[in-house]
């Protein structure tokens, strides 16, 4: 049986709907999941975020200075990958410093 192109149209236009609403329901249980996060302990929660503010933040940001000098030249010179991997951790650190907050 023929269809018409409008009809093979809609049908194209469902099946990305029911894709899309089924990604919806996907990250509502994400986000639910996200709720139900407690911090463990304030003390350490203050700790951390004194950590991040004046600490993390000055050693990211200058890890962050000289790996983008370093990274590129870690493809010529290899020796230079293992402190690019140093400094990437140090441009990390921040968030490493945000995830303890909450742990």
């Amino acid at each position: 049986m023929r269809q018409n192109i409008p009809d093979i149209i809609s049908e194209g236009f469902m099946c990305v709907l029911a894709v899309s609403v089924k990604n919806l329901q996907c990250n509502a249980v994400d986000v639910g999941r996200a709720n139900n996060l407690k911090m463990a302990n304030p003390v350490n929660l203050i700790l951390w975020l004194l950590v991040l503010i004046f600490i993390s933040f000055w050693v990211g940001g200058f890890c962050a200075g000289i790996y983008i000098f370093v990274h590129p030249l870690s493809v010529c010179i290899t020796p230079l990958t293992d402190i690019a991997d140093i400094l990437l951790q140090g441009v990390q650190f921040p968030h490493y410093c945000a995830e303890k907050m909450f742990s």
